[in-house]
């Protein structure tokens, strides 16, 4: 018989982000840091896990991306020590979707 689950048996929000974003998150830090942070463009981020999703031999799009909640990476990145931030363009502006990490400070408000 099928039981329903339970709140302790759902995953985390930052537990379903599969190794391919991460991966591709991680090496986007390392290529963009500058001592100091990291600007990340979205679309890269994208363009990565896509890339590493079909080495993995797994079928994914763009649009599975944003509809499994994968490129919600902030929790994920925070909770291993990084300031994340992330910014995106509110109506009127125009500008490509990217995060900031860098390694807390004492003044950072709110982890970012």
């Amino acid at each position: 018989m099928i039981r329903p689950i339970t709140p302790a048996e759902m995953p985390k929000k930052s537990d379903r982000i599969p190794d391919e974003v991460i991966s591709a998150v991680n090496t986007l830090i390392l290529k963009e840091w500058d001592g100091d942070e990291a600007h990340i463009f979205q679309d890269d981020i994208i363009r990565e896990s896509l890339i590493n999703f079909e080495g993995a031999g797994i079928k994914m799009t763009r649009d599975d991306l944003f509809d499994r909640k994968y490129l919600d990476i902030e929790e994920c990145f925070s909770k291993v020590g990084w300031a994340v931030k992330y910014e995106s363009p509110e109506r009127g502006e125009s500008f490509k979707s990217y995060f900031v990490f860098r390694k807390p400070s004492l003044n950072d408000e709110h982890g970012a």
